[in-house]
């Protein structure tokens, strides 16, 4: 109910520093209860806040807590600093992505080891996140392809190459080709003006069959976002061997930019022209 009026300033004074600490204990009790409130928040995988320590002031009109704390936005403020730091915030956000990678036997600790210190936290964050929003997908579509009567785009992709895109956390401009080699073998009948791609370093020996059960990953040599390219290369190529199903070969190849550019251009048009024979010879709508 507070002090009446009448008393002296020095009860006034003592009653504010009973205020003072008792609010200590308070603080920490309404901490708690946001801590449990947001324990979904704790487990979640989409891109956005990525605190993990929680908190909430005592507001309540009847304390009168103004009078020791000051303004209520201030002091909010103040309170969620005191909370949790930043980096603090990483590094445990990194933790429970972690724990809900591991549940799939799922872990990103080799991408970690190569990325550059000073973005390694936020980006890991991020990279996580987008693996586990798709986890659906790539993890039930490893072996279904690209649909190759719609155009090539990043929403059309097949399981693999999502899978291993997100899983080496590439963007959109970190570019590379998955080449079925079934689609190389020469069409019956087919415009023989059409040729496809040329692999490099690939050889087609007379006594096997170039064709079944065989994929080729190019790449394009970019600028990395690691602080080691060689490792960086090794790591892609293990994840693709790690990640390709048992029963298929793959073969990795590299381009600078001139050879990326030449042959995405022609994987492109030869795309293109199996889309429009496929449509002619078997009357697909493309």
């Amino acid at each position: 109910m507070g002090l009446p009026d009448s008393v002296s300033e020095e009860r006034k004074a003592r009653a504010r520093q009973l205020k003072g600490y008792l609010m200590f204990f308070d603080q920490l009790l309404a901490n708690q209860f946001a801590q449990l409130a947001h324990v979904k928040d704790l487990f979640s995988f989409h891109e956005g806040d990525a605190g993990t320590y929680f908190s909430q002031v005592v507001d309540d009109a009847g304390l009168s807590l103004d009078e020791i704390r000051g303004d209520l936005f201030t002091h909010r403020s103040n309170v969620k600093g005191m909370t949790e730091d930043a980096g603090g915030a990483l590094a445990r956000k990194n933790r429970f992505l972690n724990h809900l990678l591991a549940r799939f036997a799922e872990q990103f600790t080799d991408y970690s080891l190569v990325l550059p210190q000073e973005s390694e936290p936020a980006l890991l964050v991020r990279k996580k996140q987008r693996f586990l929003h798709r986890y659906p997908r790539i993890s039930s579509a490893r072996g279904i392809a690209i649909d190759y009567l719609r155009p090539l785009d990043m929403n059309n992709l097949s399981g693999l190459e999502e899978r291993i895109r997100l899983r080496l956390g590439l963007v959109e401009d970190e570019k590379f080709l998955l080449v079925e080699h079934i689609l190389l073998c020469p069409i019956k009948g087919g415009n023989p003006q059409i040729l496809p791609p040329r692999i490099p370093n690939w050889r087609q020996d007379p006594l096997m069959d170039p064709y079944s059960l065989q994929v080729s990953f190019v790449f394009r040599i970019a600028s990395s976002p690691v602080k080691d390219e060689t490792l960086y290369r090794r790591l892609i190529e293990r994840t693709v061997r790690e990640e390709t199903p048992a029963h298929i070969t793959p073969y990795i190849h590299w381009m600078d930019d001139v050879g990326w550019e030449d042959f995405q251009t022609a994987y492109r048009a030869w795309i293109a022209e199996r889309r429009t024979y496929w449509a002619t010879e078997y009357g697909v709508n493309v």
